[in-house]
This record gives structure tokens, sequence and C-alpha cells, in this order.
């Protein structure tokens, strides 16, 4: 939603339908008399007033907003020990956008949306339907012990992403940033308190 910025002669005849009809106000379409002139003075600011309520209309939308962009990050407290604040405008609105996803998550679903946010292709199973403890395995194998433990547990499967600082590693071992540490701090943050995140690392 947008409200249009009209031209000089579209604004002055806007505000001429406005005034009254009668003699006095006559000349209020009449190019070249005072009072017209003084109609197309006032479309510079009525113009300006417009234009600066689209900019804040724009400002309320997360995905086009730039001049509040700090104020959206003090709402939702970014940064934090989970988000920092990014280096890019895009970056940032993504990050603002995850943190209200996260708001309430609970679900499998809920979980791998906050991972579809951040770029990264995770799945999600409880530990007691998972398949790490049934045929066929998933390789790295996660043995969950004792079994009544796998009711509290939660697998969370990253596709195509490589982490230096879990095991199993992965060979060659790539030694650098690990691109899901956020995310993974994000759902320590988010879990039942009852329950464990394991993680595991597939090609």
């Amino acid at each position: 939603m947008a409200f249009n910025v009209l031209d000089k002669d579209k604004q002055a005849d806007s505000m001429a339908d406005y005034l009254p009809e009668g003699e006095v106000w006559q000349a209020k379409k009449t190019e070249g008399t005072v009072l017209r002139k003084f109609l197309r003075g006032l479309t510079n600011q009525m113009s300006y007033v417009t234009g600066k309520q689209n900019e804040v209309l724009r400002e309320t939308d997360i995905n086009e907003t730039e001049a509040l962009l700090r104020e959206w990050e003090r709402t939702f407290g970014i940064p934090n020990e989970f988000i920092p604040i990014a280096d890019t405008t895009e970056e940032r609105r993504a990050n603002i956008l995850l943190t209200i996803q996260a708001f309430g998550t609970q679900i499998e679903e809920q979980f791998e949306a906050l991972a579809t946010l951040r770029g990264i292709d995770a799945d999600v199973t409880p530990g007691s339907g998972g398949g790490t403890s049934t045929w066929p395995w998933i390789w790295p194998i996660i043995w969950i012990e004792p079994q009544p433990a796998a009711r509290y547990t939660i697998v969370v499967t990253f596709t195509g992403v490589t982490s230096s600082s879990t095991w199993p590693w992965t060979w060659p071992i790539v030694w650098g940033i690990d691109p899901t540490a956020e995310l993974r701090a994000m759902y320590e943050f988010l879990k039942p308190a009852n329950c464990q995140i394991l993680y595991r690392y597939l090609p």
C-alpha cells in the first residue's frame, strides 16, 4: 500500500475540490490567478508530506526497512548471544525475521523453518522415531542410551554443510567458521528444558 504522489496540477486540482463553490472561490482552477498560484505553491509541501507517509509505510515492513532498521533490531533484542549485528542490510532484515520466527518455536517443522531462513538444509526428528535406532541406519550413526532417553532427544541433521567443531569429522577436514553455530545456539535456547539435541552432518 502506498499513497499517490500527484504532480502539481493534479495536486492543485485536488486541493481546489475541497474549497467551496461561489464567486469568491471561482478562480481556484483558473491558471494565473492569485488563488491558483497559492494552491500550486502548497502542492510542494503536500507532495513532501505524502512522500514521507510512504516512507513511514515502507519502514513498517521488515522486508523494506532501512532508516528504522536499528529500531527493529532493538525491539527484538538484537544483538544477543545468538544473533550479532550483520554486515549487510539484507542479512540484518533476515535476522529480524529469524528472531520473530523463533518466538513460540517447539515443533520439528518450526525448527526446520528457522534453518531455512538461514539458508541451511536441516531435518529435525525426535530421537524416538528419527531412524537412529532402526534399520537402515543413517551414517553417521547417533546412539541414544538409554533408550528411554530417546523420547527426550531431538536429532538435527544438516545436509550439505561442513562443520569442523563437531564429531564425526568429515574428510577432508575444513577448519573455519561453523555456518550452523548461531543456529545451534538458538536451538539450544528454544528447546524444552528436559530435552537434549544431537547434531549430525551429511554431505
